[in-house]
Formats: structure tokens, sequence, C-alpha cells
């Protein structure tokens, strides 16, 4: 054996000497023999220093399983792991990838009070950034500042970049704020990505600032830089700065292109700059970048915009000189824009212009006709038509149909019907647009056989079409018929015909005669199409028909294709409306039953349902299920799943669920954010609220109502009473009118904080202005005197009540009699108590618990006993008023009443059990190995 070597130094050998022979071992195999050896010394003794040491040396060798055997090893011992070989555990782990259990030992560590290195922390993150699973490495970066461990320059970068690809925006350039507060200097990258993300946000003053501070810095900004300051200044319409970034990109040496330059023009043009986009025309000129024909088309659209006829006119000559205009485009483009702003003068000497040039086209004389269609100049358009055949130029469809739709227009029918028939016999057919315009005419003039012949000439009538038809039939049926065109219409119609006119009844709420298509439909043969079969579902959910559209849908499941999706969401979204969840639970099963598979409207329809239910396990396995199947969530389903988590309690299934929202890079809405506003303040991050309220209240929508209500609870809940206030004043500001929720949240704020003048001033506020306190308002403000030690106060609030013609609910005694009990004055909790009686209220059970619990809470056993004794027949007593009885006898010394007591109890089905000690959990990651037993006590694996 090769440790036999080492005998001859056994006896000089010490514990730390071994220790570090044992790290000085180049290879695992002579680590493990030497640990081997080392536990058979007689200086050995079990030890974390080299246990530790063993650890790093499997770790870095990859050998994770013999590491974990080390570990287990390591607890048989009775050694507890420190922060240092639970960072080598964890670099292992991220060294080799398996980020799943590196992620469930680190939580391992953190339930035993470990924390591990500001190293191992950049390793893990770095490492979970390299394998894209951003949540995580979040997770751990928001744990090391916590732990307030100093990040380097690599891990702000990273976090930086994470956190602008999961569209978190406002968290990173808050995080780049504090990397730049650390004393850490941006490169040109971080600098780039933080300057988009504030143009993003609206930010734009803070771009610029970071801009010229990159500068300062000495960081040559890059043409990429250049391009996102441009684009920054033309959101905030600051155009004559892109324009002077323009000329320092020149400076610097980033040359701009042609394509660039008319980018700007067009820019400028659409801003109604003309001014400045004339002056980079001129530019472009000295620059000598006017090659193509393209940059003088876009200055010329610029010039006719701004009403400059003759110098866009005069583009045309200089292009000519330079042989520019080579394109019947160019020309094309001109006279459009003049067409489309309605200058026939102007128009027509570029059609002059073109035709002397012999560049006119059928583009040109459909330019010309539809602008002499736009004001009903018929003569000239004839005339045009005339000169068009004449130069050998035939007309097409979109000739034919500004004719057509110019004659209708002035009356002419006759003439509109001449050229559908010239159309014919140029071989071209007329589509659904002309054939709907005559067809409108006839219907004007009474004409109704030839509206009626034209309309079954249509193949595939559309939704105007339809329209017309109905309009014609309005104008001459009687209430008996409901087919009035003539015996055709009541011979066999086309399935088609009949849904689109069956979707007409039924968007119009017009049930009757939409029941008669539907039966029409049935006896032809013919399938409902979906549009049709949800507008009838909906139109049966809104006149309060629940069985007819249950029978609707189970008629549609009898054809040989079953329902789409979309009406299967209707018809479940039907049955969550009309409560009928357990209906809903049925057709999506059957849904899957004929191979439907579910998305994510159906999965916000149910999530919701079960929610409003109070279903919570239900809507949580759905998305689960979701999930697990891969079904692509919208930014609604996610907001459903938030809200229900949020409203069963389970705030940290509402953070994996907006963490799960932000891997899917799924938008947040204003509803998202509002909701997260809640969340936040639910969890005391009010930070995090903040930031979610100012991203929402910068956005395009803005902070509504329901968002500022929110926000301003949670500066309350944050003991932040001057900051809620200034958002109430702010959202008046900006026209909102405050509710009822959102003074009492306004009132919270100042009762949590003690301001019970402010209070009391905003109670006369909301009387004048039309909105006067509920019960509920006097029942925050008296919850708040009572935590205040303000009883008197409290109970002053019944008799003002009283005098606003507000009578007091049990609630608010029971806040009054709790009140008096935090201060010790038992007596008057005992006096407001009675007083129940004599209000008309009678004695209730949640104010009887209420007063024996304070009795009990300060140590006057034997009066609550007596109360209880006196009283308890008068109410039917649960479970946790037993409880307090029996603590009250005990606390007495009434041994026998308090046993007789537990055997009532047990005769009840209940059980009266003492307090268990709270049990510490033992993490999952400690007890890996099959022959550690689960433990209760994790003090034990120390011993």
């Amino acid at each position: 054996m090769r440790l036999q070597v080492m005998k001859p130094f056994v006896k000089d050998l010490g514990f730390r000497d071994m220790c570090i022979v044992l790290k000085e071992q180049r290879g695992w195999r002579q680590a493990r023999e030497f640990f081997e050896w080392m536990k058979l010394q007689i200086p050995y003794s079990p030890s974390v220093i080299a246990y530790t040491t063993l650890l790093g040396i499997y770790g870095q060798a990859g050998k994770l399983t013999l590491a974990e055997e080390t570990l287990s090893e390591m607890l048989d011992a009775g050694v507890e792991p420190d922060e240092v070989a639970g960072g080598c555990m964890l670099e292992a782990y991220a060294r080799w990838e398996r980020y799943d259990t590196l992620l469930e030992f680190y939580e391992a560590m953190r339930q035993r009070g470990l924390v591990p290195s500001a190293h191992v922390y950049r390793t893990m993150i770095v490492t979970l950034y390299k394998a894209e699973r951003h949540s995580d490495a979040l997770m751990l970066w928001e744990d090391l500042l916590v732990e307030k461990l100093e990040p380097n320059f690599v891990l702000y970068a990273i976090i930086i970049h994470i956190l602008n690809k999961e569209g978190r925006t406002e968290d990173a350039v808050h995080t780049f704020k504090d990397m730049r507060a650390a004393g850490h200097l941006p490169d040109e990258l971080l600098y780039n990505t933080i300057i988009c993300a504030l143009g993003k946000l609206g930010r734009y003053q803070e771009s610029e600032a970071l801009y010229l501070d990159m500068k300062k810095q000495g960081i040559v900004p890059s043409k990429f830089t250049y391009t996102i300051m441009i684009n920054v200044w033309s959101k905030a319409g600051r155009f004559a700065s892109a324009a002077e970034t323009l000329a320092e990109m020149q400076r610097s040496g980033c040359i701009a292109d042609e394509v660039v330059y008319c980018s700007i023009i067009n820019m400028y043009g659409k801003a109604g700059l003309y001014e400045e986009a004339e002056k980079i025309f001129k530019e472009m000129d000295t620059l000598g970048l006017l090659s193509h024909e393209k940059s003088y088309t876009s200055m010329a659209k610029v010039r006719a915009e701004a009403g400059r006829h003759a110098e866009a006119l005069k583009l045309f000559d200089v292009m000519a000189e330079k042989g520019l205009l080579t394109t019947r485009m160019t020309w094309n483009t001109l006279l459009h824009c003049f067409v489309r702003i309605g200058d026939v003068e102007q128009a027509t000497k570029v059609y002059n212009d073109m035709v002397e040039a012999g560049s006119a086209n059928v583009v040109t004389y459909g330019n010309m006709i539809n602008l002499y269609s736009k004001f009903q100049m018929v003569e000239d358009a004839e005339n045009l038509l005339a000169e068009m055949r004449e130069s050998g130029v035939k007309p097409d469809e979109y000739i034919y149909g500004s004719f057509v739709k110019l004659y209708c227009n002035s009356d002419m029918i006759d003439k509109a019907t001449m050229v559908v028939q010239e159309m014919k016999d140029d071989g071209l057919v007329p589509d659904q647009i002309i054939k709907t315009n005559l067809m409108q005419a006839y219907g004007r003039v009474g004409r109704y056989d030839e509206a009626e012949e034209l309309f079954w000439s249509l193949q595939d009538p559309g939704a105007v079409a339809v329209s017309s038809v109905l309009s014609i039939q309005e104008s001459v049926c009687n209430e008996r018929e409901m087919f009035p065109l003539g015996q055709a219409l009541q011979s066999p119609i086309d399935t088609q015909i009949l849904n689109q006119l069956l979707i007409k009844r039924a968007e119009a709420g017009e049930l009757r005669e939409a029941e008669l298509l539907l039966d029409k439909l049935v006896e032809a043969g013919g399938c409902i199409v979906d549009t049709a079969a949800v507008l009838m579902i909906n139109l049966y959910g809104r006149r309060g028909l629940f069985q007819k559209a249950k029978s609707l849908f189970n008629s549609l499941q009898k054809k040989d294709h079953p329902p789409s999706l979309y009406v299967y969401n209707t018809m479940i979204k039907l049955c969550a409306v009309c409560k009928e969840l357990e209906e809903a639970i049925f057709v999506f099963d059957r849904m899957e039953e004929n191979g439907r598979m579910f998305d994510a409207v159906t999965v916000s329809i149910l999530v919701h349902a079960y929610t409003k239910e109070g279903r919570f396990k239900d809507a949580a396995g759905l998305m689960k299920r979701a999930k697990k199947v891969g079904v692509a969530m919208d930014t609604v389903a996610y907001n459903t799943s938030l809200k229900a988590n949020l409203k069963s309690g389970n705030l940290k299934g509402a953070l994996e669920v907006y963490g799960e929202m932000q891997e899917a890079d799924i938008e947040p809405s204003a509803k998202t954010y509002t909701i997260l506003i809640s969340l936040f303040s639910k969890l005391g991050d009010l930070g995090r609220a903040v930031q979610a309220f100012e991203v929402l209240n910068s956005s395009e929508v803005g902070a509504d109502e329901i968002a500022y209500s929110q926000m301003i609870h949670c500066y309350g809940c944050a003991g932040r009473p001057k900051e809620a206030a200034d958002l109430f004043q702010e959202m008046e500001t900006k026209g909102f009118k405050p509710n009822e929720v959102i003074y009492n949240n306004l009132l919270d704020a100042f009762a949590r904080a003690g301001l019970f003048a402010e209070a009391r001033l905003l109670l006369s506020d909301m009387r004048r202005k039309g909105c006067p306190p509920s019960s509920v308002t006097y029942l925050l403000l008296m919850s708040a005197y009572g935590s205040k030690g303000k009883p008197a106060d409290a109970e002053s609030l019944l008799h003002l009540m009283q005098d606003r013609g507000l009578y007091p609910d049990c609630r608010h005694y029971n806040e009054v009699i709790r009140a008096y009990g935090n201060v010790g004055k038992l007596s008057d909790a005992c006096r407001i108590f009675y007083e129940l009686k004599t209000v008309g209220i009678g004695l209730e059970l949640g104010c009887f618990r209420t007063l024996v619990k304070i009795h009990l809470d300060h140590g006057q056993f034997e009066q609550g006993w007596q109360i209880y004794k006196d009283l308890s027949q008068s109410f039917t007593v649960d479970q946790n008023l037993y409880g307090i009885a029996v603590e009250l006898c005990i606390g007495a010394g009434r041994r026998t009443e308090a046993d007789q007591l537990k055997v009532e109890l047990k005769g009840k089905g209940f059980s009266y059990r003492d307090k268990p000690p709270f049990p510490r959990p033992v993490p999952s990651i400690w007890k890996r190995s099959d022959h550690l037993a689960p433990v209760t006590d994790t003090g034990s694996l120390s011993n």
C-alpha cells in the first residue's frame, strides 16, 4: 500500500499536519485513500475542516456521488457542515451543471441559517445565467443583497442583462444605479442597454443624462449608441436633438449613409417638421448623398404634405436633370400624394406632366379617376376614361369599380349598370365590392328585384352585402314575412347565407328572428358556423335562457365535427357566469374527450370560476396542468392565476406565477401591475410595490383608480401616511373622483400612524364631497383607536354613527370591547357588551368570545370563568370558546370544571389540545441518504 511510507511519521504528525497533507493531494483517489488512513490515526477526530477539504477535492474532480456520501458520513459523525463546506458542494453542483440539485441544496443551507460567501453566490449566478435559468439567478441575487454581500462588476452586468431580457426594465435601471453607487464603472454595452431601457420607459431626460455621463467617463459612443439615441429623441419628439446626434455621429467618424438620412426625412415629415426635413435634405445634397430617386421621392412627399406643391414638382425637374427620373413609380408616388390630400389642380398638373412624358399608366389613370370620384366630378372622369382608351390603356377592376362607385353615389344607376356590363365584356368579373355598391343603389331607388338578383349572384356574400340585404328588407318587409325579397328567398337558401343572416340578427339582439333563421338552417341540413353559434349562446345567456344555450351546444356535439375551441370556451364561460360550475367542468372534460386542446382562455375562465367558488386547489391544479401540457398562457390567464393565489393567501404561489410570467416574456397589463401592488403590499415589500406602480403610471395607459387605491393602502400598511396623502392628492389632480374604498384606505393609513386628527378631517371631507362614511369606514377607525390604546375615542364613534343615521352592528361593538380589553379596562368592556341588549342587537357570540378572551389575557381567570358560566347557556358554544373556558378554569385552579369541559368537548366531537412546541423543519437535502431517518428536531444533528 502506498500509505506504508507514512508509517515512520505517524507519531510526528498531528491532526493539523494531516489536514495539510490531505489538502495537497493531487488526485481524488489519493485524497480518498489518505483520508481513510487519516481516520485510523490516534490524533484524528471528526472535523469540519477535514471533511470540507475532501468535499472540495471531490467537487473539482466531478465526483458528486462521493461528495454526497462524504456529506452523509459527516452528518453521521455528528459534524455539522458550515458555510465553507456547503459552499464547496454548491460550487461542485454549479461546476458540473446540476442546477436543480444546486438550488435544493442552497435552500437547505438557508433553512439551516448558513449563508454562502459572495464568491459562491457569484459562481451560482453566473452558472444559472449561462443556463438561461434567469428566475433562479434573480432569486439568488435578491438573497445576496439581503445578506449585504458585495457583488462585483461581472455580477452586476449579468443581472442587468437578465432583468432587461426579462422585461423588468425598471429593475434593470435600479440595479444599474446601485452598481454606480458601489463604485463600479459600466462599459459601453451596459450604458447602451440602460439608455435604451430608459427610452422605453419614457424617461428621456435620464437617457440623455446617462449618454452625457458615458462620454464624460471617456467611453466613445459607437454607431449602435448613436442609433439608440436617435431613436430616443424620436420617441421624445426632440427631432432637433436627433439631428444633432446625427451630426455628432458624423464628426466621430461614424458616417451615416443615404438610407439613414431618408429615414430622418420621413420622421420629420410625419412630425410636421418640414423645415428640419429641408435642412437634412440640403445636408444630404452638400455631402453628395443624393444619388437615389428614393431620397427625392421622400422629400417630395414631405413637401406635398406641407402644401408646397410647386417645390415638390421642382424636385422632379432636378431628378430629370440628374437622370434620376427613370421610373413611373416616382411620378405615381407624387401624384398619389396630391390625390390623398385632395388637391385636384396639382394632381392634374402632375398627371399632365406624366402624359407629356409618356409615363402615364393604368395606376396613373386610377389615381385621377379616384380623385374625381371623391369629388363626384362625373364629366371629368368620363373625359379621362375616353383619353385613357384613346391612349391604348385598358381599364382594370380598380378603375371600373371607381366608376361604379361614382355613378352610384350620383344616383346614375343605369350608367353604373352599363359600366358593370362593359366590365364583363372586357372579360373582367365584378367583385363583391362593386356588386354591393350597385345593390345598395338599387335598394335606394326601389329596384328590389334587381337588388335581389344581384345578391344571389354573389358566391360568397360578405358582411357588407348581407347588411345591405337586411337594410333593403327593413324598407319593404311586413311583420309576417321573414324573407321579403321575392319568391326566391322563400326557396331553399344556401346555408352560408343563412349563417351570415343569423350572425347579423344575433348581433342585433333580435332573438325571435335569429331563432327562425336557426330553425331554417337546421331544416336545410346545414351546420351552424362558429361565429353564429357563439353569438347565439351569448344571446341566450344575456336573456337568462341557460337551458336553451345548453340545448344548442349539445346539438352541436351530435354533428360529425365537434365544436371549435372558440365555441367550447364560450359555453364554459356562460356556465361560469350562470354559476353552473359543475356543468362548466363537464363541458371542459367533454372537450378533451373530443380531442380539443384547451388554451389560455379556457384556463383563465375556469381559474376565475374556481376562485369565485373558493376552490383554490382546483385553480392551482389547472394552472399546473396547463403548464405541464405546454399551453401558451397569455396575460389574462396569468392575471387570473395571480389573483387566485392572492385571494387564497398563497403569496409564494403568486410570486412563482409572476416569475413564470416573466420567464415566458409575457407583457404585463395594467391589471397585472395592480395585482402586483396588492401582492407586494401583503408581502410587506414596499419598494417593489412602488416600482410596479411607477411603471404602470409612466405607461401609456397610466394608473387608474384601482391602482391608486391599492398603492394608498400599501403606503398605509407600511406606516407611510404622508406618501399615501400625496398620492391621494395626485389622483385628485388627475381628475379621478375618489370612491369610498379609496377614502377608507387613506383613512386607514392615517389611523395606523396615529394621525387621528387627519382621519377625523377626512370623515368631514368625505361628507362634503358626496361620499359619506359608511359603517366600514367607522369600523376601520374604531379598530385603529383600539390598537393605539384609545378605547374612549372608539366608543365615541358609536354615538357619532347614530348621530349620522348609521346603526352600529356587533362588529363595531366587538372592536370597542377589544379596545377596552387592550388597555385592561375590563369593567368598561363588560359595560359595552351588555349595551348590546339595550340597543336591540342582543348578545352576540363573537363579542362574548372577545370578552372572555380579554379576561384570560389579563389573568382574570375567576371573573372570566364566572362570565362564561353565567352566559354560555345563551350561545351555541364552538370549539374556540370551549378552549378559552378550559384555560380559564385551569388558570383559576378549577381542575374539576376543566376536566368536565374537556368531556363536553369530546362529546361534541371536539378535543382540547395543549399547544405543541413548534418543530423545526428538516431540509430534504440533509436526508439524502437512505440510512438517515426523518427527524423533527434539527438540533439533534448538531449533537
